[in-house]
Order: structure tokens, then sequence, then C-alpha cells
């Protein structure tokens, strides 16, 4: 039990360490209008870090420091996020086509060419429209949660297609090896439907 808690309070202090590390390192940038904070560690190819809803780029504090030997690893707060100003007018999370535009400008306002980006939640939904406008600057892509099931709107079948898609997560018994090739075919069924993804 002993170790247990001296574990858990060496891994606390290591997380203070490194936030506290970074939120002293804050840099910011104007990129589309506005003023953007952000923090880098690392250096290399860029990989960027996008938040969701109500976080802002201490989200990713604690990841930077394990991409840092081989990137440049940048996280940053986007529009309206603490510690940038809110702007009078606001603009919602769910304005993923405004946040997208601000993401290809703060990746313009570094000198940036192309990135890897890596994101989160509202922030994988910008980011889906980032490299759907600009996907000549993404080397990759990955994401985790974007609320983004209306750009399937409209698309015949969709019901069905989305169904299957949760079948192919987590069916019923079967092996890993069938759970894999199912994900597989679903993910080129909606591809082959949509057209768009």
């Amino acid at each position: 039990m002993l170790r247990l808690v001296a574990k858990f309070a060496a891994a606390s202090c290591l997380l203070l360490e490194v936030s506290s590390a970074h939120a002293e390192d804050v840099k910011r940038v104007t990129a589309n209008g506005t003023e953007l904070a952000y923090v880098e560690v690392g250096q290399g190819e860029p990989v960027i870090f996008v938040h969701g809803g109500l976080q802002d780029y201490r989200m990713w504090l604690q990841h930077l420091p394990k991409f840092a030997d081989r990137y440049r690893a940048i996280a940053y707060s986007r529009r309206n996020h603490f510690p940038n100003e809110a702007s009078p007018e606001g603009m919602p999370d769910g304005a993923a086509d405004a946040h997208g535009e601000d993401l290809a400008a703060f990746v313009r306002a570094l000198g940036l060419s192309k990135v890897r980006v890596v994101a989160h939640s509202s922030g994988a939904h910008a980011a889906l429209f980032f490299a759907a406008v600009h996907p000549e600057k993404v080397v990759s892509l990955t994401l985790n949660e974007p609320p983004a099931t209306g750009i399937l709107a409209g698309v015949p079948g969709v019901g069905d297609m989305l169904k299957e898609w949760g079948n192919a997560q987590a069916p019923e018994g079967g092996s890993q090896g069938r759970r894999r090739e199912n994900r597989h075919t679903a993910v080129r069924e909606c591809r082959r439907r949509t057209g768009r993804l």
C-alpha cells in the first residue's frame, strides 16, 4: 500500500512539474483575426493537438512530452477558450467550420506547410473541416469522438449504415479477427455510400 501511495505521489509531482513548466511557456500568435495561446515542446515534424469543448491547451500537457522526442508537439487553445479572451460576439463550439479555418490560420501563422493533427471532440470536428478544406496541409489526422454525424444527413440508408457500424464495433460473440474485418468492411461501406469519408 505504501508503494502505491509513493507511486501516486511521484506521478502527481511529475504532472505538476510538466504543467507548471509549460504554463510559463505560453506563446501567442494572431490567427484569423484573433489571438490564440499555445505551448510547444520538441523539434521535428509538427503535430498540433486540438482540444474539445470546455477544455483548452492544458488538456494535452501530460501528452506533449511523450511526443517531444520525435516531433514538435504544439497544443493551442481554440478561439474563446482559456487563456484566450472571449470575443463579444462569441463563437459556439459547434461552429466547426470556423474553428477549422482558425486551425488553418494557426498553421499558417506558425509558418508551417504540413502538419499532423491529433484532436478530440469538438476540436476533432473542427479538424475534419480543416482537413476537408485544406487537405494539402494534412500529413495525418487522428481523431477521437468528433460529433460529426451531421455530415451523414441525407445519405440514403444512413440508419442501416450506422447500425451496421455499431454492430461492427462490438459484435456479439466472435473473435478479435472477425471484429477487425467487420470494422474494415463497415468503414469501406461508409466511404462507398457517402463518397465523402
